[in-house]
């Protein structure tokens, strides 16, 4: 299965911004989308599809 192109600049910032809010980006990414309201759209964005990529992209999923 192909990787998520993701650009270069954007790597690693909802990890770090999760990491910050002492979460996994599992978890971060399900809090953000439940509290939509409390995050900038850019943020919310990352979480939809980090939540989208935990289950796409998980190994061995077809």
């Amino acid at each position: 299965m192909a990787e998520p192109h993701i650009k270069e600049s954007h790597k690693g910032l909802f990890t770090a911004k999760a990491k910050k809010a002492g979460m996994s980006v599992a978890e971060f990414a399900k809090h953000v989308i439940a509290h939509k309201g409390d995050f900038d759209e850019a943020t919310f964005k990352q979480a939809e599809f980090a939540r989208r990529a935990e289950t796409h992209f998980r190994k061995g999923a077809k």
